[in-house]
């Protein structure tokens, strides 16, 4: 080793390929990207769905109420004479509107008591009231109530039988 010099050969390391790993990431970036978008958009779909949904159950609502208020409010001020049709009980609010019909059965004939009972001396006229409630979004909603009116019988309604029982 006399003053030559010698040149150790360098080691060589293997080729790498960042470019390709790096792509790699990228597209699987995107792809995980996307999927959360898609979620997130059918997200707020389903939520904007259910409030919708949540909104035309409160105006159902609404005119449910309005129909079963206009109910009642017709058993107070309706005509019950046994032959008029009554359809006079209106009212209208910014919320809601409801209308009813007062209609006598059977013609307005009064239908007599079952014997035995403590009114036999007595008889009903039935009536349907028929109310139609409406809301914003056009929102309906029809209720039936039945009501029977005692009425006093007369004396040409009874029959005097063998026995001096009255009956019908």
């Amino acid at each position: 080793m006399s003053g030559t010099f010698q040149r150790t050969p360098a080691r060589r390391t293997p080729a790498r390929h960042p470019a390709r790993q790096q792509g790699a990431a990228l597209v699987i970036a995107l792809v995980l990207l996307l999927v959360l978008t898609i979620l997130a958009v059918s997200g707020m779909n389903s939520a904007s769905s259910e409030l919708v949904m949540a909104g035309n159950e409160q105006y159902r609502q609404t005119a449910f109420r309005a129909a079963e208020m206009g109910a009642e409010r017709a058993i107070q001020v309706g005509t019950f004479d046994g032959t008029t049709v009554d359809t006079s009980v209106t009212a209208s609010t910014s919320d809601y509107n409801y209308a009813t019909t007062i209609t006598p059965q059977l013609n307005g004939q009064v239908l007599s008591s079952v014997a035995g009972h403590t009114y036999e001396v007595a008889g009903a006229i039935h009536y349907e009231i028929q109310s139609v409630g409406n809301s914003t979004r056009n929102s309906t909603a029809t209720t039936w109530q039945g009501v029977a009116q005692v009425v006093p019988r007369t004396a040409s309604d009874f029959t005097i039988s063998s026995a001096g029982n009255t009956g019908f």
